[in-house]
């Protein structure tokens, strides 16, 4: 099963990794075809540098994120989770549907 986490802020997908005062999880089957089912966590945004590490506690692998800080986005690569970065502004459920259809849109420069 692969977990694909989004950040969240005030509902909506955050444009800044850092900012998000939560993630939406979402379970993939086996196949990545099918969401089993989504969770928010808490981010814990007061320090960005853990979040990381409680992504790969939760057994996330993949991130989809609009910007990220190149620092952060290295912390995830150290704990093999993938990150997408440049996703466009829809809502979270339009985003995993994208990925699950192969469909995401991403620009690779949303690193600062």
């Amino acid at each position: 099963m692969t977990k694909v986490a989004i950040p969240i802020l005030n509902g909506h997908t955050a444009l800044q990794f850092e900012n998000s005062n939560q993630f939406l999880i979402y379970d993939l089957s086996n196949s990545d075809t099918v969401v089993l089912s989504r969770h928010l966590e808490r981010s814990g945004n007061n320090h960005p540098e853990l979040i990381p590490q409680k992504l790969a506690e939760q057994n996330v692998k993949i991130v989809l994120a609009r910007w990220i800080h190149k620092d952060i986005a290295k912390m995830l690569s150290d704990f093999k989770i993938s990150l997408f970065t440049g996703v466009s502004e829809q809502e979270p459920d339009e985003l995993v549907e994208d990925f699950i259809e192969g469909h995401l849109e991403t620009d690779d420069k949303m690193c600062y």
